[in-house]
């Protein structure tokens, strides 16, 4: 994942745990072959929230700034996508 994402060398011992959760995360929403149900499934009964919104790890994005009111200023701020928040409501 650090290789595709094309991160630094010099970055990558920052970002190892970042790619290591966001492959379990990735590996508990895929469903295996000869089974019905992804193990997230099986263990909360529900498909988690975030699956509509996946995105490859370290694309880059823009992130709106909907405060910005200036049309001769950016209206967001890149980023680098590094995993999914461990907070957000994917149930």
């Amino acid at each position: 994942m650090l290789n595709h994402a094309k991160i630094f060398e010099d970055d990558r011992y920052k970002f190892w745990p970042k790619a290591v959760n966001t492959a379990i995360k990735l590996d508990n929403i895929l469903i295996k072959p000869g089974q019905k149900q992804c193990p997230y499934e099986k263990f909360y009964n529900a498909i988690p929230g975030f699956v509509n919104h996946l995105a490859p790890f370290g694309k880059l994005c823009v992130v709106g700034n909907s405060g910005q009111k200036d049309k001769t200023k950016d209206k967001g701020e890149y980023y680098m996508m590094l995993g999914y928040a461990e907070d957000s409501p994917s149930r």
